[in-house]
């Protein structure tokens, strides 16, 4: 499929779907991946949705297999859903579908964001990008994020390799037990100002780093586990883990016993929602409201 990027302007066929919209007097939304059922995201938009007076739908597609996403991409836009999240393990395949890409898409190589515009373009965005940026400077405001540690360099570890690049890294270590993913990652995202070195295990790549990431899925409710040994954390400055089903995970809890600031994979799914929430509907929730929405019953 042809790719079309942005460069900073709107593309036409998005500005049409956005007026079809503000027409609708429902917004039909979803989210496709695995092991997804507790997935805090219906909530979310939901109440966004509630909150600015608009009526919003979201359902889940939890799928089997992986040869189950393109068919299900097409049975939602059949469907007049104004768009869908993305979620794991289908990112970097989102990201093969999209006919449409935001600008600085096409190099992280990954999206979890899909709008259906009325022409049918599937137009592709990043909001874990975005999303990983504004939660990392409402934690750690300023502070540079220095030399980062990525364990996982799938659909998560990209956005946030490439955020971090923009948020004072001055080089990453990646480490995926699929070596060929971690060297496409650092082939797709090198910069002379932030070199990114693979490395051959989860131990050496947390050897001597200022910030440790986990971009994985273990740790997850249904993939349970830490995926760096206990003895390998070393003495971080800071630590975040992508997950927030559970919001404690295990990373995180050995991360801070080793005194390091944790960030949370849930002001991640805060931010990252926020800016999904304003691509679907071009109305804007604040981080503030948001949180109060979802800690009520």
């Amino acid at each position: 499929m042809p790719v079309v990027l942005c460069h900073n302007r709107q593309h036409p066929a998005r500005r049409q779907k956005e007026r079809s919209v503000s027409q609708q007097t429902a917004i039909h939304l979803g989210l496709i991946g695995q092991g997804i059922s507790r997935s805090s995201a219906p909530r979310l938009h939901r109440l966004s949705g509630k909150h600015l007076g608009l009526a919003v739908d979201y359902g889940l597609f939890d799928l089997a297999a992986p040869g189950d996403f393109t068919s299900c991409l097409q049975r939602c836009q059949q469907a007049g859903l104004t768009g869908v999240n993305i979620t794991h393990p289908f990112k970097t395949l989102a990201f093969q579908q999209a006919t449409w890409l935001a600008e600085d898409v096409a190099a992280i190589g990954a999206i979890n964001t899909i709008l259906f515009t009325d022409e049918g373009v599937l137009s592709g965005h990043n909001t874990d990008w975005s999303g990983f940026k504004a939660a990392y400077r409402a934690r750690f405001g300023d502070a540079a994020a220095g030399r980062v540690a990525i364990l996982g360099a799938g659909g998560v570890g990209r956005p946030i390799a490439a955020a971090l690049q923009q948020l004072g890294a001055t080089e990453l270590h990646i480490f995926d037990r699929d070596r060929q993913a971690a060297e496409r990652l650092a082939a797709d995202l090198r910069s002379p100002n932030c070199p990114i070195i693979v490395c051959a295990d989860a131990a050496s790549a947390s050897a001597a780093v200022d910030g440790l990431i986990n971009a994985t899925p273990i740790g997850m409710h249904n993939h349970p586990g830490c995926p760096l040994p206990v003895d390998c954390f070393g003495r971080p400055a800071w630590a975040f883990d992508a997950i927030y089903t559970p919001i404690d995970t295990p990373f995180l809890r050995h991360a801070k016993a080793a005194g390091a600031e944790i960030l949370s994979g849930y002001e991640l799914f805060l931010h990252q929602g926020i800016d999904a929430f304003r691509l679907f509907t071009g109305r804007q929730i604040g981080i503030m409201d948001l949180r109060e929405l979802l800690s009520s019953p």
